[in-house]
């Protein structure tokens, strides 16, 4: 079967959780499937390497860029992404005169007003796409002939729009922009009827968009059901993608038997806004509180953070920013690994990172949201910041985690083995193509 992917970016290196994702899914697909994988740019140096894994994969990509240009991107401060600092700007400037800001304020007003606005509600709901990725798809599909065709993530959702009628058009779904939104909105101090009218004229546009696609993928259960609210539950079919053969079987001997290490690590780089809401709330609202429970604690942020993201909690005592990682097991030695998300849809593959190195969790309910996980029997669940101190401290008092730690691998083994997701979407495909 001929199937596109179009990516809005090139899966590897595997910098991230969208990254992970859609790698380890292709990385199974191609055994079946002839794949041709399409995004707006890349460096020759990734382009190079992501060829040498995948031979039999065609890599088309509407701009090779020079890898330096890369770095500079990873160290600027993208939470703004999407309409850049002259917008935020316009932002704070329409607070200031219609919110009643006094101006002798305004040089109170911290960070987090900027923070805030860097966040998915006010940002351009689909972002616009380059012209010259444009251009690459339209060209693909006029000479090639696909059985399907696969746009991944909330940005691309509009290429629907230029896609061939005869093609069976597939969007995978890793996350619901409008949940998404929603969520955001109940993280801010203020919001009002303006937030509500961005959220509904987004639900709107999102639900419009997928219903032009012959099938929906999305990663959880739960997603599912929230869009069959919208559309038809026949055009909506739930397809994670798989953790590892590798990843279940490294490093069996780290943190076996369990002992704490006075590590509290986080997994997550400051690009993606959830992220770093999750890092801002853990460390205003959680850490000095555990600081003082045991000052020996240290909390380590792995991936990939801009410097003036890490600049705002210089002032935080025990953290320290690793910056991405090549052994990750070496972190996760003796680690609690925190996921105090409160924001976004899908699942969460650094759950997986950690469950796969015999590390405990203890997450918010949307953290752990879309896996089948208990609180108290796989990992801890703490929506406020006393329950997440107490579900920490019990972890570091109680020390004995080895069975939860098993029995968290043997769910994940369960239900998300290359094999048994990969046998999920090929009949997806086969379905699909039959009708």
């Amino acid at each position: 079967m001929r199937i596109l992917v179009i990516l809005p970016f090139l899966p590897y290196p595997l910098t991230s959780g969208g990254h992970q994702a859609t790698f380890r899914t292709i990385d199974y697909i191609r055994e079946y499937h002839n794949i041709t994988l399409c995004c707006p740019e890349a460096s020759a140096k990734d382009i190079i390497e992501i060829e040498s894994l995948w031979p039999d994969v065609k890599i088309r990509v509407a701009r090779v860029i020079d890898n330096n240009i890369i770095e500079r991107k990873n160290k600027s401060f993208n939470i703004f992404s999407g309409y850049g600092m002259m917008e935020v700007l316009k932002r704070f400037r329409y607070f200031v005169c219609n919110r009643h800001i006094s101006h002798s304020d305004v040089s109170k007003i911290d960070e987090n007003f900027f923070l805030k606005h860097g966040a998915t509600l006010y940002n351009t709901n689909f972002y616009p796409i380059d012209p010259s990725f444009i251009v690459k798809i339209s060209d693909l599909v006029e000479r090639t002939s696909f059985d399907i065709i696969q746009v991944e993530f909330p940005d691309l959702l509009g290429l629907v729009e230029i896609l061939p009628m005869q093609a069976k058009k597939i969007f995978v779904h890793h996350e619901i922009r409008f949940v998404r939104m929603e969520r955001e909105m109940k993280t801010f101090e203020e919001s009002g009827a303006y937030e509500r009218y961005l959220i509904e004229i987004a639900k709107r546009q999102e639900i419009m968009l997928l219903s032009q696609y012959d099938l929906i993928i999305t990663l959880s259960e739960l997603d599912r059901i929230t869009l069959s609210k919208f559309l038809p539950m026949k055009k909506i079919v739930t397809s994670s993608f798989p953790i590892t053969d590798h990843s279940l079987k490294r490093d069996r001997n780290v943190n076996h038997p369990y002992t704490f290490n006075e590590k509290i690590v986080f997994l997550g780089g400051s690009g993606h806004y959830p992220n770093f809401d999750a890092v801002n709330w853990f460390l205003n609202e959680i850490w000095e509180e555990l600081l003082n429970f045991d000052s020996n604690l240290t909390f380590y942020i792995v991936g990939k953070w801009a410097e003036e993201a890490m600049s705002l909690f210089r002032n935080k005592p025990k953290v320290c920013f690793t910056g991405y990682v090549d052994d990750l097991a070496k972190v996760m030695e003796g680690a609690i690994m925190v996921v105090p998300l409160r924001i976004g849809s899908g699942i969460r593959s650094k759950i997986f990172d950690a469950i796969s190195l015999h590390t405990p969790i203890v997450s918010t309910s949307i953290g752990k949201e879309g896996l089948p996980l208990e609180d108290g029997k796989e990992c801890f669940v703490a929506d406020d910041p006393v329950s997440f101190v107490w579900k920490i401290r019990g972890i570091i008092e109680r020390g004995e985690i080895d069975e939860m730690c098993s029995k968290a691998l043997k769910k994940i083994e369960t239900f998300y083995s290359k094999e048994v997701c990969g046998s999920t979407r090929n009949e997806i495909y086969c379905c699909l193509t039959a009708t």
